[in-house]
């Protein structure tokens, strides 16, 4: 019976690629019913482009199935603090929109926590271009028009302040990218924490000692949020397929309540999933 399972999952999981993979033709598509608006509102899982025909949607993105957890924007974070500014290039070559936020009012903490801002965004946009970000930083907050043809890259990202408090900053940012050469575009995610004290750059492994006890709680709440959220069936059997064995491939986030962790899937089954644990289950693996 498990083989069966297992052959079903695996044929389920064919589908999907296969379908991901019929609807290259339609990428360079000029259809403008077909754009997508991808704003700071949505749900981390952002890979609804006009690439994507309607039934890889239904079966990926739709309502963000295989994303559900609640990573909305805290409300009790005053958004009145930021502003949002663009990294922008729009040229023959490249359609880069990559949105991010500033302090308004600023000191010398604020000051540096704007350039660490800046410096991550550029960080993450040599990862994907071949040369020299060519555009400004400071734009107004601006969405890519994926009708728009350009030959190399297009990156539309937003960004969601998740913490924001006097221990730590922390932004994820999320949206997607296509290369144009790639046969589909990649639904992306990254996130930055910085402790507010040291204004150094924080990940995982800084907060907590990762061992094969903190990987075992990852992995009960990673199977519990998902076996709470309405998929397709096969869909929800192939999430929970996955071991999550592997925490150097995890990038981690921070609420005021939880750590976020995100997880790397194959672009067949979205690309990336993000899901809370409590920091009350954590504070055995605290570091001092």
């Amino acid at each position: 019976m498990k083989l069966i399972k297992q052959i079903r999952i695996f044929a389920f999981i064919l589908m999907l690629f296969m379908l991901s993979g019929c609807s290259e033709d339609k990428i360079n598509s000029d259809d403008t019913d077909n754009n997508t608006d991808l704003s700071a509102t949505q749900a981390i899982n952002q890979s609804e482009l006009n690439s994507y025909n309607a039934t890889e949607e239904s079966q990926i993105n739709s309502d963000d199935t295989n994303n559900n957890t609640d990573l909305t924007t805290n409300q009790a974070i005053n958004q009145s603090e930021f502003k949002s500014y663009c990294a922008k290039e729009e040229n023959q070559s490249n359609q880069i929109f990559f949105n991010y936020p500033q302090f308004i009012n600023t000191d010398t903490n604020t000051d540096k926590m704007n350039m660490m801002i800046e410096d991550f965004v550029k960080s993450e946009l040599y990862l994907f271009i071949d040369e020299d970000f060519k555009g400004t930083m400071s734009n107004s907050h601006e969405t890519i028009n994926w009708s728009n043809d350009y030959e190399n890259y297009g990156i539309d990202v937003d960004y969601e302040i998740m913490r924001n408090d006097s221990d730590y900053f922390c932004a994820v940012f999320k949206g997607s990218t296509y290369y144009k050469m790639a046969p589909h575009p990649n639904s992306y995610f990254s996130a930055l924490i910085i402790d507010v004290d040291n204004l150094s750059l924080v990940k995982l492994s800084d907060l907590y000692n990762v061992n094969d006890d903190f990987i075992a709680v990852a992995q009960r709440n990673y199977e519990k949020q998902i076996n709470e959220i309405e998929l397709d069936t096969l869909f929800k059997e192939a999430l929970l397929e996955i071991n999550l064995e592997k925490p150097e491939y995890w990038e981690c986030f921070m609420t005021d309540t939880a750590l976020g962790i995100s997880v790397w899937l194959n672009h067949a089954m979205g690309d990336h999933y993000e899901f809370l644990i409590d920091y009350d289950e954590l504070l055995a693996f605290e570091k001092c």
